[in-house]
């Protein structure tokens, strides 16, 4: 069913209006208070073709709310963002809060799909994706689309044109929307029947008269929140496709090693490598995350040390990840990824990463088994995404053995400048090496696919696994300059 066809118009008298917009206010107060207290994430998207009135609207909607728990947000990508999908990430809702954008993620998709630039690329199903993950982490997602005439679209282009102090607001592609009306009209049906879901539905609004618009979508914000709070405790299903299946364990580790005359004599050679490689990357803007994974005292921290001896400390930054703050648990637990992301050309080490999901919050009942399940295909998702927008991927597991990790731990204990690193968690986690050990295998067997593979590093001695851990690196930089 095209939109022009299932929408209806008429409009309301000023009295009508105010008093209808009164009502809605109070109710609206109301509800913000409730999403607060029940601790609701909430998204509303806003979108329609050009001069749909999208900002007013936006405007509008948020008088009635608390400024201090609510946000206003652009879907458009900044210039050095390395996604399309960053700027919901970094607008993204806390629990209890509310982030109003002025396009839905579907925005480009489709565009991509007008202008046929998709290379058989899926950004459809990536919004979809990005939309499933909020949804199953207890979003609440509003999706408004407010829909014009051709006739008025054409107004108020040429209005606007004629306006010295608002013509900056169209250009070219809102005139060439305009003269292939019908087919941004029926790409934007085709885009709402795609994305129209029972848990986050579309609201086609009318927006002919602007005065119509704000009533209806206040209304629709009232319907689809009050239902929400009345329901949100329902959690949605998910099964995970590996039950039964025997996940294969990782070789046993080695006694490999590498004199030292051979280490000192390799090491620089390899660093200036990687410092060229990194400035090649930089020049094309490519940028590139390199994720470490490893036991305790496995030897992470010294091997990120040497893998960026050369490289331009103005291009890169090492992010340590430690337990989740108060404001990270507010958000998906990806968020606190995702607004650490670098800006195109640079790299960035991440020193534990988003498999905490599947290793200590897993091991340690952080996290329910439906949601630790479901994270295996959430990350092989986002990874295959940073993929697609050209970001090269190096994953780390640094490997030891217990017995080593215990010779570690010991020694860092008889160390004045390294017994800060021994905790009392760290004994714990050795208690339950077994648990955490099959939580590996599972992680590299469910996670290691093309453009994400694993490299698992023998750890047991250090200097080895430096050796290793920069050839990798290499080779992974090598491959996507060739590419």
């Amino acid at each position: 069913m095209k939109l022009a066809e299932r929408d209806t118009f008429f409009d309301l008298s000023s009295a009508e209006l105010a008093k209808l917009i009164k009502s809605i206010e109070l109710q609206l107060i109301n509800l913000q208070r409730q999403i607060a207290d029940e601790g609701i994430p909430v998204f509303i998207l806003i979108d329609g073709l050009s001069t749909a009135g999208k900002s007013a609207c936006i405007s509008h909607l948020v008088q009635a709310f608390d400024p201090r728990f609510y946000r206003v947000a652009s879907g458009i990508k900044k210039k050095n963002q390395i996604s399309w999908l960053q700027p919901f990430w970094d607008a993204g809702p806390a629990k209890g809060s509310i982030s109003f954008f002025d396009r839905s993620w579907y925005r480009i998709p489709f565009r991509k799909e007008i202008a046929e630039q998709g290379g058989g690329r899926t950004y459809f199903d990536e919004a979809l994706e990005f939309e499933k993950k909020h949804l199953l982490n207890g979003a609440l997602v509003i999706k408004i689309f407010l829909n014009i005439s051709h006739d008025t679209q054409s107004e108020r282009l040429a209005s606007l044109k004629n306006d010295k102090k608002l013509s900056w607001r169209v250009d070219k592609h809102d005139f060439e929307q305009n003269e292939n009306f019908t087919k941004y009209q029926n790409a934007a049906d085709e885009m709402i029947e795609r994305s129209d879901f029972p848990e986050s539905p579309w609201a086609i609004i009318p927006a002919d008269n602007p005065h119509y618009a704000f009533l209806k979508a206040s209304e629709y914000l009232v319907d689809s929140i009050s239902k929400f709070i009345n329901e949100h405790k329902q959690v949605l299903s998910f099964s995970s496709s590996l039950d039964g299946c025997e996940i294969p364990k990782r070789p046993n580790l080695q006694s490999l090693d590498i004199s030292k005359k051979d280490y000192e004599k390799q090491l620089p050679k390899l660093q200036k490598r990687l410092q060229e490689l990194s400035f090649k990357l930089y020049k094309k803007k490519r940028s590139a995350i390199i994720l470490f994974e490893g036991w305790d005292a496995a030897g992470k921290g010294g091997a990120i040390k040497r893998l960026l001896r050369y490289v331009d400390p103005r291009n890169y930054r090492v992010c340590p990840i430690a337990a989740p703050s108060s404001e990270d648990k507010k958000h998906h637990y990806m968020w606190r990824f995702w607004t650490q992301f670098p800006d195109l050309g640079n790299l960035l080490v991440f020193d534990r990463t988003w498999y905490g999901r599947v290793l200590v919050e897993r091991v340690e009942g952080f996290c329910a088994e439906e949601e630790w399940q479901r994270a295996y295909d959430e990350i092989a998702l986002t990874e295959k995404h940073l993929n697609e927008e050209g970001v090269v991927l190096v994953k780390f597991w640094v490997d030891i053995d217990k017995e080593v990790q215990k010779e570690r731990f010991d020694l860092r204990l008889k160390t004045e400048h390294k017994s800060w690193k021994i905790t009392e968690e760290d004994w714990r986690n050795r208690e339950k090496w077994e648990l955490y050990d099959d939580a590996v295998n599972e992680m590299i067997f469910r996670t290691s696919r093309k453009g994400a593979k694993w490299n698992v590093i023998e750890g047991n001695n250090k200097k080895y696994a430096r050796i290793q851990v920069l050839e990798q690196t290499i080779k992974a930089f090598e491959k996507a300059l060739k590419a």
